[in-house]
């Protein structure tokens, strides 16, 4: 209707059309509404693309892929165009919630056009052609960027090695006598297969291998472990075969690398020998790592070191490192080929592989024999450096007896490898670590946990201490309603020069502080000897002379997962410097159940105010008002800030304001009483002035000081009442704080 009557206008040929006005006024208002919604279309969100999955495979030239999108479109858009391919795609056929809908070019790209609003899945079929010269073929078509774009191809050629371009994770196995290449990409315009030539040499050159490992042996008390990254570099040629001599004895428990790898253990010239095999064959750089394992005897004193042999390389290299987490010592090296080295000149990848401090490091070339170690078990050595400078324990205690114990040990070392720490009965180590580092503990004939050291470094002539922390567990029987509890930390065979122990009580008692056998103590300052003219403070404790480092937060050092102690609940500290080699540390706490306490003090609080009500009452002062006094007082308690002494004031001044008449009333009695005495005096006198003086003046003093010590007794007996009254009412007050803290903590 709209249309034909733009028309009528168009073709008039009369400068002026009459037009009744409810047809030009509804015309008008269809205007208004398109143009409305044509602004609300432009204002509207564009498609979103939430994921592209694509599904191909070689059919021998071409890739057919399978594309699913999923695009999400706002209800606001009249119609949309939803980008899905570059034009440099063969679009084969599209679905559109499982209806065929065609795909129209638009610029570089394929889109769909539609009206739908909400989800949109479409899934289109598509050809890519290949590019490249011969020999070197690769894939290149655009896309649409998504959050999330998959790749799965499948090539019927075995042994293929493709890489594609921006990915995130990429994975190529041999799958049904082919390759498939699985990857996830990066948000990217593109997707760019390359590496799709044959590998097989074109000049007809063998491959030329060299090899390098990197071995980690663990010398337990129990076993010897080895763990070694075999590093090839293959030239030339693609090797898919590789050949290692494993030392007579040992267990293979894994070997693991890519290309679809597998194993199996054969034997040559009366050595077992390894035999890996991957799908397709390999070049450039290729890793292989093995993972073997043998019983040690509990009187084996020398052992073979294991080192790997690799065959059919041109060269055969790497390191050794020797760590030691159980309790063992190297007495002695025996062999020829192992040239020792400084333990931080090994490559990273070892160091970091390591459970426990490396002690022996050596690197070998081809040639070298077979090496021998001399071992020996020394569990109970003292440490060299005199003792450990600073202990920081932290326990938290549960209602139900657990206590959760996190020593950390401040020392330094030079040559000693354990530290000796005797637990409780029934302890259990959770976790330990040096520095932050995961270690593995072990334990002695005696059951003394030995934790394994590293040497200190030094800075400006002076070794750096490090920290050992021990996390452990035991049980105490469990908290009652009342009662004390002790808890003990682990006995050393070298003195603690220093002690800072954190105890957590769950929130819900009533706790002592902390008492041991030595009273707790605190740090003041350094002392030192003072020789005049030849030493200064800095001199005598070095340039980086420090007061004590605080105790920091128990954290989590693990040997599996990292500990953490969770600080809640009342917090008692225990400090005390210097304890003896073998000396237990044994601290008790006394405590009460919060319910308990709170009985206890509602039935202390009603006896005193009972006993507040009978002295008031006892003065004579009129007894209606005395409960007024405790009105006050307790107003007192709500309103201010510090409720035991102001309320204790304003109770005085109660008691003082109800005595005020009381206290004039005897100060004016005493006051008339003195005067009518002295002017009986005086009249007396003045009648026997004559004959009696002496005798009369000394009466006169008599009654006088009779009469005042009288009235002073009364007064002072009235103050101590007094005195005696507002010693009762803080005590009360006292009790009611107590009663209010009580009532604002959790039962």
């Amino acid at each position: 209707m709209l249309t034909s009557t733009l028309a009528l206008l168009l073709v008039a040929q009369s400068p002026e059309v009459r037009v009744p006005l409810d047809v030009f006024t509804a015309r008008e208002a269809e205007l208004a509404a398109l143009r409305q919604e044509r602004d609300r279309h432009h204002r509207a969100a564009p498609p979103t693309v939430g994921e592209t999955i694509y599904s191909g495979r070689s059919d021998g030239r071409n890739l057919r892929f399978t594309l699913r999108l999923v695009a999400q479109i706002g209800a606001d858009r009249l119609h949309s165009q939803i980008p899905v391919l570059g034009r440099d795609a063969v679009i084969v056929s599209a679905r559109s919630n499982g209806a065929p809908v065609a795909l129209v070019a638009d610029g570089p790209n394929w889109v769909l056009p539609t009206k739908a609003h909400g989800r949109v899945e479409l899934v289109v079929e598509f050809l890519v052609p290949p590019r490249g010269p011969r020999g070197s073929i690769e894939y290149r078509f655009g896309i649409v960027e998504s959050p999330v774009t998959e790749v799965t191809i499948d090539f019927d050629t075995p042994e293929l090695l493709p890489q594609i371009a921006g990915a995130v994770t990429r994975e190529v196995t041999a799958k049904n006598g082919g390759t498939s290449l699985s990857a996830v990409l990066r948000p990217s315009s593109e997707i760019h297969v390359v590496g799709l030539h044959d590998v097989a040499s074109t000049d007809g050159r063998p491959a030329k291998v060299y090899g390098r490992t990197h071995s980690l042996v663990s010398l337990s008390d129990e076993s010897i472990e080895l763990f070694a990254v075999l590093d090839f570099t293959i030239l030339y040629a693609p090797r898919k075969q590789f050949h290692v001599t494993i030392p007579a004895g040992y267990e293979v428990v894994s070997a693991d690398g890519q290309g679809a790898f597998h194993y199996t253990i054969g034997t040559q010239d009366h050595q077992p020998v390894l035999v890996g095999e991957t799908a397709f064959g390999m070049r450039d750089h290729y890793e292989i790592s093995i993972r073997l394992k043998r019983t040690l005897g509990a009187d084996e004193a020398k052992v073979e070191l294991p080192v790997l042999r690799l065959h059919d390389v041109e060269r055969d290299t790497g390191y050794v490192a020797l760590e030691i987490p159980g309790k063992l010592s190297i007495e002695g090296v025996e062999g020829d080929g192992l040239v020792p080295l400084d333990v931080r000149e090994l490559p990273e990848t070892i160091v970091a592989s390591a459970v426990s401090p490396v002690v022996r490091a050596f690197r070998y070339a081809d040639r070298r024999g077979p090496v021998s170690i001399d071992i020996a078990r020394y569990p109970e050595r003292a440490l060299a450096t005199g003792g450990v400078d600073e202990l920081r324990a932290t326990s938290v205690v549960t209602s139900d007896g657990r206590v959760m114990t996190d020593a950390r040990f401040e020392l330094r070392n030079v040559l000693e490898q354990y530290l000796a720490v005797a637990l409780h009965e029934g302890a259990q180590v959770e976790s330990a670590a040096i520095d932050g580092r995961p270690v593995k503990p072990s334990r002695d004939e005696d059951g003394r946990v030995l934790l394994p050291l590293v040497r200190s470094t030094r800075s400006g002539g002076q070794l750096v201490p490090f920290e050992v922390q021990l996390v452990y567990r035991f049980d105490v029987p469990e908290l009652g309603l009342v009662g004390r509890r002790g808890l003990s930390l682990p006995r050393l065979d070298v003195p603690v020069s220093s002690l800072e122990w954190n105890v957590y009580v769950p929130g819900g008692y009533e706790t002592t502080s902390l008492a041991g056998p030595v009273n707790p103590q605190r740090f003041v300052q350094h002392a030192q000897w003072h020789e005049a003219g030849l030493a200064t403070a800095s001199a005598a404790f070095g340039p980086d002379y420090d007061a004590p480092r605080p105790a920091t937060d128990a954290g989590g050092g693990a040997m599996a997962v990292q500990v953490r102690l969770p600080k809640r609940g009342r917090h008692l500290v225990y400090r005390r410097y210097w304890i003896d080699p073998g000396q237990s540390t044994t601290v008790r706490f006394g405590f009460v159940r919060a319910s308990i306490d709170l009985l206890w003090s509602i039935l202390a609080t009603l006896l005193l105010a009972a006993l507040a009500y009978a002295a008031i009452r006892s003065l004579r002062t009129r007894a209606r008002l005395a409960p007024l006094a405790f009105a006050l007082g307790a107003i007192a308690v709500v309103l201010f800030a510090d409720p035991s002494m102001v309320g204790a004031a304003f109770l005085t001044a109660a008691v003082l304001a109800l005595e005020a008449k009381e206290l004039r009333r005897r100060f004016d009695d005493a006051r008339v009483a003195v005067i009518e005495s002295t002017r009986g005096v005086f009249e007396r006198g003045r009648q026997t002035l004559e004959s009696k003086r002496a005798r009369f003046e000394q009466r006169r003093e008599e009654r006088l000081v009779v009469a005042w010590a009288g009235e002073l007794v009364s007064v002072s007996w009235l103050v101590f009442r007094l005195m005696l009254l507002m010693g009762v009412g803080m005590w009360f007050l006292s009790r009611v704080v107590a009663l209010l803290d009580l009532l604002g903590r959790p039962i």
